[in-house]
């Protein structure tokens, strides 16, 4: 990227977020976490920080470029929820086992301005999650 697309990447993944605020289907969480339901869950049970989660998941930029995904794996990912982006943290405790939802991570709740492999300093995150179990 040149200088003058670094500058105004952050600022059209801020746009973004905001145009999709108030959409129809779109939900809010805490520090402007955006969530769309894809399939709800029959659970109840809702993971705490301090809980391990199996998902599965697929990562996308606000162009549409994959940057992670665990479908193409065959099996999901486990991890300790405390232990994972800001965003994640403020979507999973919301969602039960069978959820699967297509959650907007603003940057700040991200990487924030940090490139990490291949996702540019600035990027909204958007997972498709896909809440399997908690233990």
């Amino acid at each position: 990227m040149t200088k003058r697309q670094n500058k105004e990447y952050p600022v059209a993944n801020r746009a973004y977020i905001k145009l999709l605020e108030g959409e129809p289907g779109i939900n809010t969480l805490s520090k402007g976490v955006l969530y769309q339901v894809i399939k709800s869950g029959d659970s109840e049970r809702k993971p705490q920080l301090s809980n391990v989660v199996s998902v599965h998941y697929r990562g996308t930029l606000i162009n549409g470029k994959e940057f992670d995904v665990t479908y193409d794996n065959g099996y999901p990912e486990t991890f300790h929820l405390r232990e994972v982006i800001e965003g994640w943290k403020i979507a999973l405790p919301h969602m039960v086992i069978g959820d699967k939802w297509k959650v907007f991570i603003p940057s700040d709740l991200g990487y924030g301005d940090r490139t990490v492999d291949n996702i540019p300093g600035g990027s909204t995150l958007i997972f498709e999650i896909e809440l399997l179990a908690i233990s």
